[in-house]
């Protein structure tokens, strides 16, 4: 499956679940207006209604986050429903930059997620909820989308 060019916010159903060996890729562009209390999600949801979100990706463009401010961070995440979210991973590196173009590649590996932007390790994300109940993909934000693909399903 690909999608060229979709209007934000956008959400996709993927079929009826991940699988080991399946891989999404995004490829976009931060948009260059930008701005210091900005962000953008990919969101790999169980379930339309986007209440279960099995891994939440969201670089944050500094001061953007109260707790951090002043840092650029990504910042990675579960929300199980009503359990609401769980803790934060933050990777060290931020990959993005306002204004450029990038390439998000998600894998599916045994236990976790393994997220490549421009060809570069970002996080491995241990999965904390199943894998085949991702279901929906959800991307919103300040960007483009040039492409997405999920393949290997």
């Amino acid at each position: 499956m690909i999608i060229y060019s979709p209007p934000l916010p956008y959400k996709t159903q993927m079929g009826t679940g991940l699988t080991v060996g399946t891989k999404i890729n995004v490829s976009g562009r931060v948009l260059a207006t930008v701005n210091s209390h900005s962000s953008f999600t990919v969101n790999l949801c169980a379930g339309w209604d986007g209440r279960i979100k099995s891994f939440h990706f969201n670089p944050r463009f500094a001061p953007y986050d109260c707790v951090e401010p002043g840092k650029n961070k990504v910042v990675c995440n579960t929300r199980n429903g009503d359990f609401g979210w769980g803790y934060e991973v933050r990777p060290a590196r931020f990959p993005f930059e306002i204004g450029k173009c990038f390439m998000i590649e998600i894998r599916c590996e045994h236990g976790y997620f393994d997220v490549f932007v421009d060809g570069k390790m970002c996080v491995t994300y241990k999965y904390r909820l199943p894998l085949e109940d991702i279901d929906v993909l959800e991307i919103s934000g300040e960007l483009d989308i040039f492409t997405i693909e999920v393949k290997g399903k």
